[in-house]
């Protein structure tokens, strides 16, 4: 079908035991527990896991569509999901959900423990700060079942 453009999820980080247990025993995800917490107030958001993860900021505009064929699309905007079960096997989900819209975010602050949370070997190639920060007003989504590509 051509090139798609989609996500890969390195380590999903969730509150909640039950559901990490479920994804990873059932599906072999990578999930992994440890307290989530976020706030949209006023002109600010913040979000915040394990003891020393956070990305906050304030709102730089409305929320808009996406600019088409624009960075930010390019890199919230996906529809597939993959995920690599070993050097020989792929999966590939197709994920469904109402078109999302983006906010600017302006005095942004990140703090990661990219070593605490994927290792030194992503450490040493994530040390910079991020290029672009945003908002996504997101919402449930829809995955199919896998399917091995």
């Amino acid at each position: 079908d051509g090139v798609r453009r989609g996500v890969v999820f390195i380590k999903e980080i969730i509150p909640h035991k039950l559901p990490a247990l479920i994804a990873n025993k059932v599906f072999k995800e990578n999930f992994h527990v440890m307290p989530v917490d976020g706030r949209v107030g006023g002109e600010e958001v913040s979000y915040y896991w394990g003891m020393d993860n956070e990305v906050s900021g304030v709102f730089g505009g409305e929320l808009k569509e996406w600019q088409e064929g624009g960075f930010d699309q390019f890199i919230g905007d996906n529809f597939w999901a993959y995920k690599a079960v070993n050097e020989q096997k792929t999966l590939e989900f197709k994920v469904t959900h109402r078109p999302w819209k983006m906010r600017e975010l302006e005095e942004v602050k990140v703090t990661l423990n990219i070593a605490g949370l994927y290792g030194k070997d992503w450490a040493e190639a994530m040390n910079e700060q991020p290029e672009t920060v945003f908002y996504i007003d997101g919402s449930e989504v829809k995955v199919t079942l896998p399917y091995r590509i």
